[in-house]
Order: C-alpha cells, then structure tokens, then sequence
C-alpha cells in the first residue's frame, strides 16, 4: 500500500475521530454535517483499500493491505458511533442553546461583575472588557456552568493577573474561575459548591454517562491541580450533580485557598 493511500486513510479517520468526539456542543444542522462527513471519510477508505487490494504484488505490500483495514474498520466503528450517538450529541446542544449564561457587567465602582452561569459568551464579555477598561476585580456569584467555558475563563483571569471577589456563591465550574489567581477574597457569607462534574441535558443513556465521567474526572484533576484538597474532592466524587457540597469561605481560608475575608 502506497504512502499517499496510507495518508489519505491517516487523514479519515483523523478527521472522523476529531468529529465524533468534539462536534456534541454544536448545533443540530452541523451535528448533521459531521455525521455525514465521517460516512464520506469511510466510503472514501473503503474505495481506496478496494482498490488497493486489486494492486497486491508483494507481501510487503500485504502487510500494507492488512493495516489499511485495521484502520477502515476502526473508521467503521467510528462512524457507526457518530450516527448511533447523533440525537445524545442534539440533545445536548439543545439544552446548552436554551440555557442562559450571564455576561460580565462593568459596575462604575471600578469592578467587573458575574451574575449567573457561565458560558462561552461569558467569556467573551470578560475579554472585550479587559480590552476595553483593563484588567479590573472581578466580583462572582455563579452557580456553575460549562466546564470549558469556565477554564477558559480561568485562564483569562490568571493572565490579566485579576483579583476575583466571591459575593454570595462561586459553584461547581465556577470554581476554576476562582482558584486561577492567588488574590481569591470572599465575602464572609459567601460559599464554595462542589459535586461530580456532569454534561447539559438530561439522557440517561450509556454514552450519556460515559461524556459525563469523563466530565467529571475532567473537573477533578482540574480542581486538584488548582489546590483544593483531597478532603473536599472525595466528597465532591460522592456528591451527585443535582445535589451540592458547600463549603464556607472562612473554610476555605483557613485552607489557604481564599486569601482575605473582606468584611
């Protein structure tokens, strides 16, 4: 088997795996897109490795032959995967598009405010402020959100070097947000939430279950890494994700994690 052949077999099943495993959080017609371009991918390699099989000279090239299918087959699969699990990936773009997350406000104090979940919007709003007044306090009270959108809100606050102020509650994904930067102050009434880390929508199907473990070791190691202490993380595993673990802001300074208690 050639090395073009081989490429154009590489590049299928590259793309089909990138598809399959990225395109949930997009929307319904390009769900339909990304299920139709991995069938493509695999009628592609099925032609090519039909036609390979009709230009075997040598054993060498046998052997080619035999990886070019190993890796049809696991295009196959793939593929199969990608249409079996079209309405979870719906479902869960559905309920991502019909939930409201909050964009960050400019209070005229000389503070940046959060007021509800985040999102990739969110984010967004945070940058074009940044961009716009510099890097001001932020002031939190979030109930959680999207786990991507809130690392990538984690990593905005920690390289504009932000103070970031918990108001009332900082939640589940919102505390990745809160722990990106040293100078973490909380109000004296204000808590941390943490439970297993879980996808948007409500199927309860074996993939459905799947995406959420692997949601949820995601928030783990995240946490872990930022600070928070094992004697939080093994009751947040047990804590189930309609259900929440609080833990007090004075807890958390004695933790070290909240540097100031601002009276």
């Amino acid at each position: 088997m050639g090395f073009w052949r081989a490429t154009v077999l590489a590049i299928c099943l590259g793309v089909s795996v990138y598809l399959n495993r990225t395109s949930f959080a997009l929307d319904a017609d390009i769900q339909i897109i990304a299920v139709l371009i991995s069938i493509v991918m695999l009628l592609t390699c099925l032609i090519s490795m039909l036609a390979a099989q009709q230009s075997i000279t040598r054993a060498s090239r046998k052997t080619g032959i035999v990886i070019g299918w190993v890796i049809t087959l696991v295009l196959a699969f793939e593929t199969l995967g990608a249409v079996i699990n079209f309405q979870l990936r719906a479902e869960v773009a559905e309920s991502i598009e019909s939930t409201t997350f909050a964009s960050v406000t400019y209070d005229p104090e000389g503070l940046f405010v959060l007021d509800g979940l985040i999102g990739a919007d969110t984010t967004s709003s945070l940058q074009n402020l940044i961009a716009l007044l510099g890097a001001m306090p932020l002031v939190v009270n979030s109930g959680g959100g999207s786990l991507e959108a809130a690392s990538d809100m984690a990593k905005l606050v920690r390289d504009h070097d932000q103070t970031v102020i918990i108001a009332t509650e900082c939640s589940s994904a919102c505390v990745l947000v809160a722990i990106a930067i040293a100078n973490l102050l909380a109000l004296p009434e204000s808590k941390f939430g943490f439970h297993q880390g879980s996808i948007f929508g409500d199927n309860q199907s074996d993939m459905a279950r799947f995406w959420a473990q692997s949601a949820n070791e995601t928030l783990m190691l995240a946490l872990e890494r930022g600070g928070i202490p094992e004697s939080i993380l093994a009751v947040a595993r047990q804590t189930p994700p309609q259900e929440m673990h609080y833990v007090s802001a004075k807890q958390m300074k004695a933790l070290g994690i909240v540097k100031s208690i601002v009276e």
